[in-house]
């Protein structure tokens, strides 16, 4: 400590500013003004002593190296944090190149719970996804493939046999080739009105269609045919109602293919009851048949498309394999539901719901 005079010259000072002579401008602006009833009187300088400077040195140097030992532990940190992050999103990145590439097999590890955790997870969602529609539509190609060969084997031979004169040009011989010629056109309207369904551009024409009448005109249209088959038809629908906003035609198309496949499927003998009704919450029509029934590990797959329980029964038949799957986008369109409940050895039913 010093202290000097209003004219800045020394009256008292500690061993440090004892040999300090009058204050300069310059070291004037370092000090404290002592001033009594407004006027300046003396001049205060205070500084640091070995004590204050070792304290001070010890400090900054505790200050330094603290400073850069977290600046160490950040970049550590940062480095972790950055490779913990970026590491799940390379496997994202990875596994959209495998993608690419036609490996729809391939799956990210989900290694976190967090939101790049979640990211992973989609993608695997969506690469499964990718996989079973590319399954799909192998399976098809193969089965429309499939479905094509046989018809026009027939046609081919057929006409081969006219034209190389094996066999003569007569009506019964003409037959067969109309018949596979109505098949592939079945199959050619079947695979149309499932493209549309599929595609969400199933045409309705709306109106207020009573669906008791409705499910009556379906079992009198398949009547000759059962009993052809020696098989009894039950109609159990209401005198009136109940009453539905639905394409007539299209609901025809969902009651004709229930009903053909349990006739199909329900041997001599045996009955195929048709019901509909209202109960309280939406209108049902069910179709029973008392067939052989269903095994449960098809049930899953029976509204697939070319899906058949009993592939060369069905073929036989000339059924196609897309009915099922057209009545369910049918009634998907008119914003209901169709369930299958069935036992092997006590038949099936078949439920369609509109609400």
């Amino acid at each position: 400590v010093a202290l000097f005079d209003a004219q800045g010259c020394p009256l008292y000072a500690t061993r440090q500013y004892a040999s300090m002579d009058c204050l300069t401008a310059r070291q004037l602006r370092a000090t404290r003004a002592l001033t009594a009833d407004g006027d300046t009187v003396g001049y205060l300088l205070t500084g640091a002593g070995p004590a204050e400077e070792t304290f001070l040195v010890n400090t900054s140097a505790a200050l330094a190296w603290a400073g850069g030992l977290a600046t160490l532990v950040a970049l550590l940190l940062g480095v972790l944090l950055i490779r913990t992050l970026s590491r799940p999103l390379r496997d994202v990145s990875v596994g959209a190149q495998r993608l690419a590439a036609g490996d729809l097999a391939y799956r990210v590890p989900v290694a976190a719970h967090d939101e790049v955790g979640e990211v992973a997870q989609q993608f695997n969602e969506m690469a499964a996804a990718l996989e079973r529609d590319e399954q799909l539509r192998q399976r098809l190609m193969a089965d429309i493939s499939h479905e094509l060969r046989t018809p026009l084997t027939v046609i081919r031979a057929q006409t081969e046999a006219l034209a190389d004169g094996v066999i003569a040009l007569t009506t019964e011989n003409l037959d067969p080739i109309l018949d596979q010629t109505a098949v592939l056109s079945h199959l050619v309207e079947d695979l149309r009105d499932l493209a549309l369904a599929e595609a969400g551009r199933l045409p309705l024409e709306l109106d207020d269609v009573d669906l008791g009448a409705l499910t009556q005109r379906a079992c009198d249209a398949f009547r000759a045919q059962a009993q052809a088959l020696g098989v009894a038809l039950t109609c159990d629908v209401p005198a009136s109602g109940p009453d539905v906003r639905a394409d007539a035609q299209r609901l025809s198309q969902v009651l004709g293919n229930l009903l053909s496949n349990a006739l199909r499927h329900t041997p001599a003998g045996g009955a195929v009851t048709v019901r509909a009704w209202d109960d309280g919450r939406a209108a049902r029509v069910s179709v029973r048949d008392t067939g052989e029934g269903i095994a449960p590990e098809d049930l899953p797959h029976l509204f697939e498309r070319f899906y058949r329980t009993d592939p060369a029964r069905a073929r036989a038949d000339g059924g196609t394999g897309l009915g099922l799957a057209i009545a369910r986008h049918w009634v998907q369109a008119h914003g209901g539901t169709i369930a299958v409940e069935s036992q092997v050895g006590t038949g099936a039913t078949f439920t369609v719901t509109l609400r």
